[in-house]
């Protein structure tokens, strides 16, 4: 990644209201696809769920390890998202956890599952009072089983 490009993910990181904004931006994209099977396998293929399990909130680890005590603890400090953002980010998933082709699915549910996008899921149904938030959430990670 070029050094330009890293500074801007750096900056994502450090601003909640942008990651908001790229969440509904990359949801938006995806909704408005003519071929929403093309744009989920492209948006995989550029590692936009990659993208999706770093915004989420991460969970606490418990001795450098997250458990099922520590991942509903509230998240780390500075990486907690509005309720807004973690919906459509939820939303997201969802478009390509409920795709038709089993070999996208199974390499999208990889992905979340090789960057704790699973544990951070998890997160998210625990510490968000919000019923779209925990519903999304719910479905994500019942699909994923």
């Amino acid at each position: 990644m070029d050094p330009e490009a890293q500074r801007k993910d750096n900056a994502l990181d450090e601003d909640l209201e942008e990651r908001d904004a790229l969440v509904r931006a990359m949801a938006g994209a995806l909704a408005a696809d003519k071929d929403p099977d093309g744009a989920v396998r492209n948006f995989h293929a550029k590692g936009g769920y990659r993208v999706l399990a770093a915004i989420l909130p991460r969970p606490r680890a418990d001795l450098g390890a997250v458990t099922a005590t520590s991942v509903s603890q509230p998240p780390v400090d500075g990486t907690r998202v509005s309720p807004s953002c973690a919906c459509n980010a939820a939303k997201v998933l969802l478009a390509a956890l409920s795709n038709d082709d089993a070999g996208l699915r199974r390499a999208v549910a990889a992905d979340l599952a090789a960057h704790g996008g699973i544990e951070k899921l998890v997160c998210c149904l625990a510490n968000y009072k919000e019923m779209p938030v925990r519903r999304n959430c719910a479905v994500c990670l019942a699909k994923l089983m």
